[in-house]
């Protein structure tokens, strides 16, 4: 243990958590990422040909609760866009050469590494659905190299895979991308409101679609618009209501330890204390302040 008890207790959404849970699911994903370093079984490949999005963020989670060094938060964010980018590498190669394995190089936290995919991952890893996250993390980093080269992949690369995605996911996507290139967001914000009536989202998505990701589009608008603080603070404070809602829907839900901290409203507030000077308001157990502020030191 790191200065904690082994049956000390934290609180996370309700429930009941014993911090050395918290340690041991560190523990287990650090020991997973030790076969990417040198000597490891994949020292050569390297960690992308996988969706780590889930992982990493439960980890970046448990490190909160436990009030790990910022630095190591930061170092699971920056992974977390960069495994995506290098996975996206590898699609584009994929789609380039076909049924050709084509070995390409990526960098994940200054190491290179070789690597190539299949058919199936391409397809999988495609899917418009997993830029959200990365991105999010990039808003926090404050890194806008990474948040650019996100914004700069190809969209065709996205049409061929396994889940293409409806028509709020296309639209979401390219409201963000509008936001971080000079694109006509008025335009962008209204193909979102379009996208999100109700015929054009499946009866099983809906609870997501409406608590979760129209989220985003009322809170960056705000942002964006000439609102107040006070309506920004308002709008949040809505949002976080409607993500403790979803993530409370079931027994399952609860224990969903990626949703334990929700990176989008934090990127979000983040983007609004950058951009126009805000403060979330109220403490909230879902957002990071220390983040917010990119106060990484």
């Amino acid at each position: 243990m790191k200065n904690i008890e082994n049956l000390q207790q934290v609180i996370v959404r309700g429930r009941v958590t014993y911090c050395f849970a918290l340690e041991r699911k560190i523990d287990s994903f650090e020991r997973i990422l030790a076969n990417f370093k040198e000597g490891g079984e994949y020292a050569e490949r390297g960690p992308c040909g996988g969706d780590w999005t889930d992982k990493i963020l439960s980890v970046v989670n448990a490190s909160l609760t436990l009030k790990r060094p910022k630095n190591e938060i930061i170092k699971l964010l920056q992974m977390l866009v960069e495994i995506y980018l290098g996975n996206m590498s590898l699609v584009r190669a994929q789609r380039f050469f076909k049924e050709e394995p084509h070995l390409i190089e990526y960098q994940v936290l200054g190491s290179t590494y070789c690597h190539s995919a299949g058919p199936d991952f391409s397809r999988y890893m495609a899917s418009i659905t997993h830029w959200r996250e990365p991105l999010l993390a990039a808003m926090l980093l404050r890194r806008n190299d990474l948040v650019q080269e996100i914004c700069a992949i190809d969209e065709s690369l996205f049409h061929e895979a396994t889940w293409p995605g409806d028509a709020l996911d296309w639209a979401l996507y390219r409201l963000y991308k509008g936001v971080f290139t000079g694109g006509k967001v008025d335009t962008l914000m209204s193909k979102v409101s379009e996208a999100s009536a109700s015929e054009n989202i499946e009866p099983d998505r809906k609870p997501f679609a409406y608590q979760i990701l129209l989220s985003d589009q009322v809170l960056l608008g705000n942002i964006l618009s000439d609102g107040s603080e006070k309506m920004f603070q308002e709008d949040l404070g809505e949002a976080l209501q409607s993500y403790q809602e979803f993530w409370s829907r079931s027994k399952g839900h609860l224990e969903e330890s990626k949703a334990d901290k929700s990176l989008a409203l934090t990127a979000l507030c983040a983007l609004a204390y950058d951009h126009r000077g805000y403060h979330p308001g109220d403490e909230s157990e879902f957002i990071t302040e220390w983040l917010v502020r990119g106060e990484f030191d």
